[in-house]
């Protein structure tokens, strides 16, 4: 590969990159920017060796990799991301590689969502900055709860612990939960995802997307308060309701926050809705990782 090679940063929101690594050997073009037109990103793309993805924020399908002549080598942050078509890559002789996975930073900002939803962080702080001027609601501790675990991986075994560290019980389900793995955890085994839903308090989600999983969730039926982290390798939001719910569907479209909620039957109290955007990945670490590579 002739010097230098033309790098291209894609997706830098917080125009963190060029601030941390040594970028002096190469040419580098960071864009702050996200565009999903094909043609725009073909043109855009077109000059460089070397793509940086920062996750799923721009996918890499077929038809794009294929448009790039000279395109050689795409990094992504993470040791995964599913918006990378690999068979494309390999058929174009594009080589695909990631950054270490930080597995901690997905509970932590799970956790962090639980905390603010089950005490009112941001009505409050809203509150506090508004017309009221003080405090205009009841939150509740987590001590004495149920934490519901939908998919108890790593992450979700890490979640269990964190529930454990407030004083909470622990159950968890998946279609491949076995009993040996919920007593290595320490956690009850739930039979089906109904009995989970109808024992917990707060319900936390970490599965990988795959069709066994689409629209797993359409049965919310007694969680009072419920964070949502789907399918991991796609986009991470969290959604918090008090009351029972059904969802519908969960899925990934539009501002990486799409689903449709159907108040249950059951539902007789006032919805609260908290959402934030995918940003368990955008931490210091993590983009060193990706910039260092």
């Amino acid at each position: 590969m002739e010097y230098p090679m033309k790098i291209a940063i894609l997706d830098d929101y917080a125009n963190a990159a060029m601030r941390l690594a040594d970028w002096s050997p190469y040419d580098v073009t960071v864009f702050n920017d996200t565009t999903t037109d094909h043609r725009a990103l073909v043109e855009r793309l077109t000059p460089f060796d070397i793509i940086c993805l920062m996750r799923e924020r721009t996918p890499m399908p077929a038809t794009l990799i294929n448009a790039l002549p000279n395109l050689k080598l795409l990094v992504t942050s993470g040791p995964k991301n599913a918006s990378i078509d690999l068979n494309a890559a390999k058929a174009a002789g594009v080589t695909v590689c990631g950054t270490p996975s930080r597995k901690t930073t997905t509970s932590e900002l799970a956790t962090l969502m639980m905390l603010a939803l089950n005490r009112r962080l941001m009505p409050e702080v809203a509150s506090l900055h508004g017309a009221a001027g003080w405090q205009t609601g009841l939150g509740r501790d987590l001590a004495g709860l149920t934490l519901g675990v939908i998919g108890l991986g790593n992450i979700g075994a890490q979640m269990a612990a964190l529930g454990r560290a407030f004083g909470m019980e622990v159950c968890a389900w998946s279609q491949n939960l076995t009993q040996a793995r919920a007593d290595e955890v320490g956690v009850t085994r739930m039979e089906c995802l109904t009995d989970l839903m109808a024992a917990s308090d707060v319900t936390t989600v970490h599965l990988v997307l795959s069709e066994r999983s689409k629209g797993l969730l359409k049965a919310f039926v007694k969680s009072k308060f419920a964070i949502a982290q789907p399918f991991a390798g796609v986009v991470v939001f969290f959604i918090g309701f008090i009351g029972a719910l059904w969802v519908a569907n969960l899925c990934t479209k539009v501002l990486q926050i799409c689903f449709d909620v159907i108040a249950s039957p059951f539902c007789k109290c006032k919805l609260q809705v908290g959402i934030y955007v995918h940003f368990d990945h955008t931490i210091t670490n993590r983009f060193s990782d990706l910039c260092e590579t």
